[in-house]
């Protein structure tokens, strides 16, 4: 295996690893979410109306607007590790032959390193 293509294996490895995390996250989030408006209604009539209203739109807040930031960057990271993949079949097309070792190395270089860089960078 060529150092193009593991440095390709340990970035489909990261983004795996990074979509697992920001999924235990967004499920934590929304078990809060879940938690406060189950807590928030079970006691509603010893709550007050400002506070009821209160608590209840933080539940809310937990599922609907944090849970949906980690989900956001889920599909983010589950794209680039697609891209990646991508990157990697086509590195083993581009092995069978088609070009030269040294311009392979290149263009393969070239592109993982702006890779790196935006990922870098965000």
């Amino acid at each position: 295996m060529l150092a193009n293509e593991q440095l390709l294996d340990q970035m489909i490895v990261s983004q795996q690893r990074a979509i697992r995390y920001y999924l235990l996250f967004a499920g934590g989030l929304i078990a809060v979410g879940l938690l406060i408006v189950i807590l928030v209604y079970t006691l509603a009539g010893s709550l007050l109306p400002d506070v009821f209203k209160h608590l209840a739109g933080l539940g809310g807040g937990f599922i609907s607007s944090l849970s949906a930031l980690q989900i956001k960057e889920i599909l983010v990271r589950k794209e680039k590790a697609e891209m990646f993949t991508t990157l990697k079949s086509r590195l083993a097309q581009f092995n069978q032959g088609q070009m030269s070792d040294e311009e392979l190395n290149r263009r393969i270089d070239e592109l993982i390193w702006k890779i790196v860089e935006k990922t870098a960078l965000g």
